[in-house]
């Protein structure tokens, strides 16, 4: 994937913004690339990025120094999203990025960085030194999905392959079920996902699994109407924290179905959900804390 490299004007470290009345995490997002060259079509970056051409910063000394200062002044558990701005892995191991944050980890104490992809780009990662400090969390759609919507992706299989190869190698893997499209075949479709799931992984191993419906910014909504008008058939009401949802009772009733789904066929993977307020946690049985 081509790329441009430059440096960072402001702060690598970004403690991360749920938004207005989302349950959060506590953990802050390195943001070391402007673009994702995936462009898969609910993204929000298509709505916040104007760049045709991704960019990788690579002024490493100031992100090192800025991830001393921050690791110096925690007052516990650090969590880093290193795959907000674009796919943690879709540049590598050319961009050289996740080998510095592999240096940076050597007795850096209680720190996990999360590496979010959709690729099966992950043979470079058995070399890491410090593998008990990454989480690789693979976003999953069904197939259909995948075809459609995430076409410059990995395939459901390579995915799940390579998040095998992970637990091997002895890195921690999580799997995140977003966002979720609410069609006619939804159960049917991550019932045949799931099922995939317990056949390639050892689910035993397995981070908490993340749920989160497909939620739209205003912008993103607008350019939907051209690209993939598909997915704004249903109507989508706006919240709090500025982005357009499914309604409560549509987004409850797909997170009660996925989650009598994985407990019956993931007996023991925890599932929590991902930029929701408390009161849809609650709505399906699920605490917080």
């Amino acid at each position: 994937m081509n790329c441009e490299l430059s440096n960072r004007k402001n702060k690598f470290f970004q403690k991360y913004d749920y938004g207005k009345g989302i349950v959060g995490f506590d953990e802050y997002v390195l943001r070391i690339v402007s673009s994702c060259p995936l462009g898969c079509k609910y993204c929000y970056l298509q709505d916040v990025n104007k760049r045709k051409q991704p960019k990788i910063y690579t002024n490493f000394e100031q992100l090192r120094q800025e991830f001393k200062e921050l690791i110096s002044n925690a007052s516990g558990p650090m969590r880093i999203n290193a795959g907000e701005n674009a796919d943690s892995l879709v540049f590598e191991p050319k961009a050289g990025v996740v080998d510095f944050l592999d240096g940076l980890l050597t007795g850096a104490g209680d720190v996990q960085i999360e590496l979010r992809t959709k690729t099966s780009n992950v043979e470079f990662l058995k070399s890491l030194k410090n593998k008990d400090k990454f989480t690789v969390v693979f976003t999953i759609s069904p197939e259909n999905v995948i075809k459609k919507l995430e076409k410059k992706t990995a395939s459901l299989n390579n995915r799940l392959e390579a998040a095998k190869k992970c637990q091997e190698m002895g890195i921690n893997v999580g799997l995140r079920f977003e966002p979720i499209i609410n069609s006619k075949t939804l159960v049917a479709d991550y019932t045949k996902t799931i099922d995939l799931i317990k056949q390639k992984l050892d689910t035993a191993k397995l981070q908490p699994l993340g749920l989160s419906c497909l939620r739209l910014t205003k912008g993103l909504m607008q350019k939907l109407q051209k690209s993939a008008p598909e997915l704004l058939l249903e109507e989508f009401v706006p919240c709090p924290d500025g982005k357009f949802r499914y309604f409560r009772p549509i987004r409850t009733g797909i997170y009660c179905q996925l989650i009598d789904i994985i407990k019956d066929r993931l007996p023991g993977v925890k599932v929590f959900l991902s930029t929701e307020p408390e009161y849809v946690w609650r709505d399906c049985g699920l605490k917080t804390s």
